[in-house]
């Protein structure tokens, strides 16, 4: 904050308006985080406008950007389109991942289409954003026309598309990706690789993931938690475990991620004991339990039957639960208690009383045991 608070100082001693201290000072604001007093000094210049360069506009960009402020930025690029600056060598690409970041898709794609120069890291923001925002169609069409136009996609840009693959859940496209990829030889990439795995566990084929995942480097976490996780996904309940002891054996820790999808595993094969000794070990790599690794102990406790036990641990744990835990005990209830299903349905009702899916659930509790008046 000291370094701020120089850079405005002496910025506040200048007699005249200096585009050269503004750059740097406004810069110095947006490395530490302080947004708000970046867009007051920003702001408070505005008269100077006419002054501002190619700098100043990759940096209020940049700044609107980080503040996802769609007003300001429609302000900032009208007046890059009046002094004629559109077409410079920042603004375009910042434009597009400016709207990306307001969440404004098609002021996105405009930006991306006044661009004259495309290069790939222009097409790799513009897919990056699509896919954030679920338009995994677009994203995929992107690609296909980058190609098409003589832009050679990077790994970064197939990392991208294939997430894309994996909100349609299309194999077919995938596979097209994954030639392209070991033609181009971009396959070789570890993140492209942990990319094709991820697409293919989740896309249905967990046979052809544990082959990309058998060519991978076996020391890298990021492709063992995404063996692990494709395995829970299918309900391979049993196999994510062995692969997560077969990750310790090699040598490479585990991260939060692949925590959650061992006690995924252990939830869908009801291992309550073991899931719990999961959640105790986390500590000895520095991993702290969040709420999806807790949620999952409830899902072990449902699944075993011990509904009691699940409403006591999501009573004593410290943890500021939400609807979804609320509801797994309440799952359980379908299948065994009514009482206890009346009771859970009670506590979620009060994080948001218009929950319909807690509705159908309880309609269904009743339902189950002939209380027709309760389910209608």
């Amino acid at each position: 904050m000291f370094k701020c608070r120089r850079c405005y100082g002496v910025h506040k001693t200048l007699p005249d308006f200096d585009i050269f201290s503004f750059n740097s000072m406004l810069n110095t604001f947006l490395e530490h985080g302080y947004l708000d007093a970046a867009a007051e000094i920003m702001r408070s210049v505005m008269n100077e406008v006419d002054k501002w360069d190619q700098i100043t506009y990759v940096v209020v960009l940049g700044l609107s950007a980080n503040l996802k402020d769609l007003r300001l930025s429609c302000q900032l690029h009208s007046q890059i389109l009046r002094r004629g600056l559109e077409n410079g060598i920042f603004n375009g690409s910042t434009l597009v991942d400016m709207y990306g970041k307001c969440n404004d898709v098609s002021s996105a794609l405009y930006a991306f289409s006044r661009i004259p120069n495309r290069n790939v890291v222009s097409w790799k923001a513009l897919i990056a954003i699509c896919t954030q925002h679920g338009c995994f169609e677009e994203a995929l069409k992107l690609f296909l026309k980058m190609v098409l136009d003589g832009v050679q996609p990077n790994d970064l840009t197939f990392s991208v598309t294939l997430h894309s693959c994996v909100g349609l859940s299309t194999l077919i496209n995938g596979d097209a990706l994954n030639a392209l990829a070991q033609i181009s030889g971009h396959k070789e990439y570890l993140h492209v690789g942990n990319a094709l795995i991820n697409m293919y566990s989740k896309c249905g084929s967990i046979e052809e993931a544990y082959n990309i995942f058998n060519d991978a480097l076996k020391e890298d976490n990021v492709s063992w938690s995404s063996i692990i996780t494709g395995y829970s996904h299918h309900s391979l309940g049993k196999e994510a475990l062995g692969a997560f002891h077969s990750m310790l054996n090699e040598g490479v820790d585990p991260t939060c991620v692949t925590f959650v999808s061992v006690l995924s595993a252990c939830g869908h094969l009801g291992l309550v004991r073991e899931g719990y000794n999961y959640l105790d070990s986390m500590s000895k790599w520095g991993i702290y339990p969040g709420l999806e690794h807790y949620t999952w102990i409830i899902i072990s406790l449902r699944r075993a039957g011990l509904l009691d036990e699940a409403k006591k641990y999501v009573r004593c744990t410290h943890i500021e639960w939400d609807i979804i835990t609320w509801q797994s005990p309440l799952n359980g209830c379908v299948a065994h208690r009514i009482g206890l299903g009346k009771q859970n349905a009670r506590h979620i009702l009060q994080f948001d009383p218009n929950d319909v899916e807690t509705y159908i659930l309880l309609s269904n509790i009743y339902a189950r045991e002939s209380l027709w008046y309760g389910a209608v």
